[in-house]
């Protein structure tokens, strides 16, 4: 099948700390003097999405029950516009997980070099925010992770050698259930959980609206997916002995109580996972081969260039629990170089340039299976 030359793409890096309201703040001043042209964004001026005062007034009081610090960071990012923080909280409404993911975790004993290691590739095209954060918050744990919203995470690696990543459980459709959006509970675990029982046991205490998985790993050897449903939540834990010695899903749901809610699982999706568990059926799985499976197009790998289509590869991660650091590559790996990253940026931005070669899909990849 034909490349075409592709398009360029601008990923960032920006470091950031202080109390929630210093960090709101910090965000504000950087799309004042950085990025301008996205202020209409933030605050309604382009978009179609209504929402409305009472719909908002009780997203504020989910979040000052469960993350009452991201209330802070969003009050302070809207005091830099002049603009209350009911403008903010609309957008973060209004979102629907559009990306098809793919990731897993592999304990100790089954990687070559002993870590704890965690893999994941994010697809979409390129109406995404594209920008890696490092955060060092005041009374939460310091990580690094993807952004959405410029608040939420996608994934991410805190600093007691947990990770969080999550993909959709049933794409396409949108949960009209009320409660926290994926982003915001994969940022209120990275910011307050330790390990995976912690993840697991704040997991329980959250009201969740949405449709997705979650690989969550530390730095201990345990890992666990996660499926869940709006309040429906089904979990595969291992840790030491466990005689598989890795969980993984793409986009659809695989553990056997959440088959009856299987709905839009797609060719593509079935074809990623399988090309995982290839990979990490061996009793040693190298380094090499997971970079390999991240670099690899679709069906025998992770990678995708069907951009126009929403399912090209933004980014892929490598984490190395043991380590506490995580190799990243911007844009697709078939095009692009690793970098490594630990959680040593406090401040500033870096900019990356990638490549996004493009590649058509056919109808097959879409069929319902």
């Amino acid at each position: 099948m034909s490349e075409t030359a592709g398009t360029r793409a601008t990923f960032r890096h920006a470091g950031l700390s202080g109390t929630p309201y210093e960090i709101g703040s910090q965000e504000a001043m950087n799309i004042r003097q950085r990025r301008p042209e996205e202020a209409a964004f933030w605050f309604g001026e382009k978009s179609e999405v209504s929402v409305s005062p009472a719909t908002v007034r009780e997203a504020i009081e989910i979040f000052e029950q469960h993350c009452p610090w991201i209330n802070e960071e969003l009050r302070g990012f809207a005091d830099g516009f002049g603009q209350p923080p009911e403008k903010v909280i609309q957008y973060a409404l209004s979102y629907v997980p559009r990306g098809h993911c793919s990731h897993f975790a592999l304990l100790p004993a089954k990687t070559g070099d002993v870590h704890m290691l965690a893999g994941r590739s994010y697809e979409w095209n390129e109406d995404d925010e594209m920008r890696l954060v490092t955060t060092y918050m005041e009374g939460c744990h310091a990580h690094l992770g993807f952004s959405l919203f410029l608040f939420g995470r996608y994934d991410g690696l805190n600093e007691k050698g947990l990770t969080v990543t999550m993909s959709s459980g049933i794409p396409i459709e949108q949960s009209s259930v009320t409660g926290l959006r994926f982003w915001t509970v994969v940022r209120i675990l990275l910011d307050t959980c330790a390990d995976v029982e912690e993840a697991r046991a704040r997991l329980r205490t959250l009201p969740i609206s949405g449709y997705f998985n979650l690989v969550l790993a530390d730095r201990g050897g345990r890992a666990a997916l996660v499926e869940i449903h709006d309040d429906i939540q089904a979990i595969r834990r291992i840790g030491p002995g466990d005689p598989d010695g890795f969980v993984a899903p793409a986009n659809h749901y695989r553990l056997p109580d959440m088959q009856p809610l299987v709905r839009n699982r797609m060719r593509q999706s079935v074809d990623r996972y399988a090309a995982i568990e290839r990979t990490l059926q061996p009793e040693r799985v190298e380094r090499e081969a997971l970079l390999r499976l991240l670099s690899t197009h679709t069906p025998d790998g992770m990678a995708c260039h069907y951009y126009a289509d929403g399912l090209g590869t933004l980014w892929s991660c490598l984490y190395d629990l043991t380590a506490g650091s995580v190799d990243i590559c911007f844009g697709s790996p078939l095009a692009n170089p690793w970098r490594t990253f630990g959680l040593n940026r406090k401040e500033g931005e870096t900019d990356y340039a990638a490549l996004l070669p493009g590649r058509e899909s056919t109808s097959e990849m879409w069929e319902r299976v």
